[in-house]
């Protein structure tokens, strides 16, 4: 059996397309869980209609505490040797399930990959991608690369065995970009994992979510946090992929830079430490192994042209009130 969780937090109106997507899935032998974080709109009751017209669906009602914490919860009462974590704004392939558990019975893996499709509307353009799988062999390949970053944990199946041998958890502390350590400590306890080069997962671009709202908040910038979380863990356990967690770590501090630049009265402390950050982690930025000449250049740019980028990051970036 495969586990879905299912954070649910403010997404009435996209809430149906999520549920039915993942019940219309090819491989029928699933446990739903449905975490209502705490949501102020109508999606609590959404959960538990849909838990009425089908007896897979288990719903959980819970006080507010993050997408971190409403995974755990989930976590706590899954019961399926597979796990799958899927966000409730976005929406699964019919043959997500299947195609992943199938890659990772016949390929002998701890966890499978897919590609994702990035979109902003209901019908999503797909990839032009091979359509095969292959075993990674440096199974970090699989946690993320430069040009397609795949940190994520909803493109996965994961082994329950595994998260619970290791009592992997999501740090509750970090309410942005917390699957990212948490997927990088599932590899490490793992022996291989398996890449498939299709789009099965559809990640839905809205301006209000958390990712992409960009909106300057006390959990926003816990994503800083999440990064040198990582960062001390590739230190000691894959140096190899240490650089480029490092550029990208490096392209957060800017934006959040610029973005607390945009209201210094009210985040002149951010800014300062922010900067100070950038400071001691600028240095051999041309050094950096497995990192694009372009995105060097780009973060160059970003550190020496503080004025203009701030003038680029002003039209896409909002300042909580």
């Amino acid at each position: 059996m495969v586990s879905v969780i299912v954070p649910v937090y403010k997404v009435e109106k996209y809430l149906h397309r999520c549920l039915d997507s993942i019940l219309a899935q090819s491989y029928k032998n699933l446990e739903i869980i449905l975490v209502d974080d705490g949501s102020p709109d109508n999606s609590g009751a959404i959960c538990d209609e849909y838990a009425q017209k089908d007896s897979r669906i288990k719903v959980i009602h819970k006080q507010n505490g993050g997408l971190s914490s409403a995974r755990n919860a989930g976590l706590e009462i899954a019961t399926g040797s597979y796990i799958s974590f899927v966000d409730s704004d976005d929406w699964l392939d019919f043959k997500f399930i299947e195609t992943l558990r199938n890659a990772m019975i016949e390929t002998d893996v701890d966890m499978t990959a897919c590609a994702f499709c990035r979109t902003k509307g209901d019908i999503a353009k797909r990839n032009k991608f091979e359509r095969n799988s292959k075993i990674v062999k440096d199974r970090y390949f699989a946690v993320f690369d430069e040009k397609s970053y795949a940190g994520y944990a909803c493109n996965k199946l994961f082994k329950r065995e595994i998260i619970e041998k290791y009592n992997l958890r999501f740090d509750e502390k970090i309410f942005n970009g917390e699957d990212f350590p948490f997927t990088l400590e599932y590899v490490h306890n793992s022996q291989k994992t398996s890449y498939i080069n299709q789009d099965l997962y559809f990640y839905f671009f809205r301006e209000t979510g958390i990712m992409n709202s960009i909106r300057l908040s006390e959990r926003f910038i816990t994503i800083i946090y999440a990064r040198e979380k990582a960062l001390n863990f590739l230190r000691n356990n894959a140096p190899e992929c240490y650089d480029v967690c490092k550029a990208s770590y490096i392209s957060i501090l800017l934006k959040i830079k610029y973005m607390s630049a945009l209201n210094m009265e009210k985040y002149n402390a951010l800014y300062e430490e922010v900067d100070e950050k950038i400071n001691k982690n600028k240095k051999g930025l041309f050094r950096l192994n497995k990192v694009s000449l372009k995105n060097k250049i780009k973060l160059f740019f970003m550190i020496n042209f503080p004025k203009t980028a701030t003038k680029i990051y002003k039209k896409k970036v909002r300042v909580e009130d």
